[in-house]
């Protein structure tokens, strides 16, 4: 008797079972819902705009300091936009003014020509 009351219980919980077989499907796709329209909100924000944005403070700060990084060869930033002009082969990512000699490597007597 009592393997028989195992045996029913068993098959009623099946049958539960079967009964909310989409339940998670339906909770997967409110889940997902709701993370979608929190990040549609913060992203659509004026404080994520401003900085993140186009024009936003941290966009804006990059660019400056790779533009000065990569027009100068050195970590750095300008405050504003200005001009700096080089004497030919005086460039500090050529030039090694401590030394007195080029950043790169050349060979020490000149290669035998043909």
């Amino acid at each position: 008797m009592d393997v028989a009351r195992m045996g029913n219980r068993h098959l009623r919980l099946l049958g539960r079972l079967l009964e909310q077989r989409g339940q998670s499907t339906v909770e997967y796709l409110l889940l997902t819902a709701v993370v979608i329209s929190i990040a549609y909100t913060i992203i659509n924000s004026q404080r994520f705009r401003d900085l993140l944005g186009r024009e936003g403070r941290f966009v804006r700060d990059l660019r400056a300091e790779t533009e000065w990084n990569y027009r100068h060869g050195l970590r750095g930033r300008a405050a504003a936009p200005m001009q700096v002009r080089y004497p030919p082969a005086r460039h500090p990512t050529y030039w090694n003014a401590s030394r007195g000699a080029s950043h790169f490597i050349a060979p020490v007597e000149a290669y035998p020509g043909p």
